[in-house]
């Protein structure tokens, strides 16, 4: 690596440096956390943004392990904000507030603040300003949650409801049972008593419930659906995959039909049988082609059976179709093209994820180096060892950081002029 080009790298960096300044106008910040129904975090959502008048850009992130998302550089507006969660939840709740940042801020106090209940599906109405920072709190449940329909004026349930879909079923199950009792026809009631044995453990209560709702009204939409997750936690695998098929053929609901897919899927993957598993996942694509897991789960499972062809196309198919997908899918794909010795391949799929919005610092860091290797394999040193420069910069105590430091180490000697000795007198 000449000394030059070294120099020239520099420069552009550091041009860049003092424009990024320029660039902070006309933008805010949108950041925070979803959870489920129970508290726990939701990995894997995506949270859509989309203007409500025209202005700003349409935009999405994907939640990591905790639940947490990062979206920068909205341009100001209204938003309208909706949320894919795995298994079809929708929001049923929202807490933010709106803050002016940065050393400038010339108010401390909250510019806006946000908390309530959200109907199934519906989406929730933000309004952006520039220099400002959105922090949201979002809680997810199933859209079925509330039961098939939606409660009406003087419904005796309708509290019962709001208490469910804010999370609280421990504080909703006597309300619950009380209409049991008094109603013992009536479905929703021992749907929403078995939703709520469900989330709190109690799963031999809540099977006897929605049997009991299916007793009372066969093709209650969601009810074998619930029956085969209760069936599935008790272990009763067999009866859990029969209930889930059920639902499919049964219901009139696009998303619980979607739902059950979903359920049959996981099952099929944990209980090691791929090719169903893998049926059940294009299906899914079939029916929700913007869903990004699903591809992201059949990379996973193609790969497993050796199919790195197959394992590379679900990543293409979720790209053609506007999917959010899981970097890590995308770095198992990458690394068995460079196993494979295909690493101009290789090198595409670790650009991919570079050039992808909101991936994690490791992952990245993982790219970068990755996609060193391989420049460095096709003789490019200088493109090569800036990649790995850069994958030490993004996440200098990871896995890969010391193998890294090494290399480029390494290299560095390699290119050190060699100092001649001195003559002999």
């Amino acid at each position: 690596m000449t000394r030059a080009r070294t120099l020239g790298l520099a420069a552009v960096l550091m041009a860049l440096a003092l424009a990024a300044p320029a660039a902070r106008a006309q933008q805010a910040r949108f950041q925070g956390k979803v959870t489920d129904t129970s508290g726990q975090p939701v990995a894997g959502a995506t949270i859509h943004l989309e203007p409500a008048e025209g202005t700003g850009n349409k935009t999405e992130a994907t939640t990591r392990k905790k639940g947490d998302f990062i979206l920068g550089l909205v341009r100001p507006g209204n938003y309208k904000v909706t949320i894919d969660a795995p298994g079809g939840q929708v929001i049923t709740a929202i807490k933010a507030v709106s803050r002016e940042t940065g050393p400038d801020a010339r108010n401390k106090e909250p510019d806006w603040t946000v908390d309530q209940k959200v109907g199934p599906g519906a989406p929730v109405a933000l309004e952006f300003k520039d220099g400002h920072e959105i922090t949201a709190e979002f809680v997810v449940g199933s859209p079925q949650a509330a039961a098939a329909a939606p409660p009406q004026g003087g419904d005796p349930l309708a509290a019962v409801v709001q208490k469910v879909q804010g999370g609280d079923c421990a504080g909703a199950l006597p309300d619950i049972e009380a209409a049991r009792t008094a109603s013992p026809e009536n479905a929703r009631a021992h749907y929403l008593a078995a939703f709520c044995l469900e989330r709190t453990g109690d799963h031999e209560k809540a099977l006897a419930a929605i049997d009991q709702t299916l007793q009372v009204q066969p093709e209650f939409a969601g009810g074998s659906l619930l029956r085969g997750r209760v069936l599935r936690a008790m272990n009763r695998t067999e009866e859990a995959e029969a209930a889930f098929k059920k639902e499919i053929e049964t219901t009139q609901h696009d998303s619980v039909r979607n739902d059950a897919w979903g359920a049959l899927a996981v099952l099929y993957k944990d209980a090691g049988r791929t090719d169903d598993a893998i049926a059940a996942f294009e299906k899914i694509v079939e029916l929700q082609p913007q869903k990004g897991e699903a591809y992201t789960e059949l990379s996973a499972l193609y790969g497993k059976k050796g199919d790195r062809a197959k394992q590379a196309e679900a990543l293409e198919r979720a790209k053609q179709a506007g999917a959010s997908v899981d970097p890590a899918a995308m770095l198992n794909v990458g690394i068995g093209h460079m196993n494979s010795g295909k690493y101009p391949e290789a090198v595409e799929v670790f650009r991919r994820i570079i050039d992808s919005p909101d991936v994690p610092a490791a992952d990245l860091a993982t790219a970068w180096g990755l996609l060193g290797r391989c420049q460095l394999n096709a003789n490019e040193m200088d493109e090569g060892m800036a990649s790995l420069q850069k994958a030490i910069e993004l996440d200098p105590s990871g896995s890969m950081a010391e193998e890294n430091k090494q290399i480029l180490a390494a290299l560095q000697e390699q290119g050190k002029p060699k100092t001649a000795a001195p003559k002999k007198k």
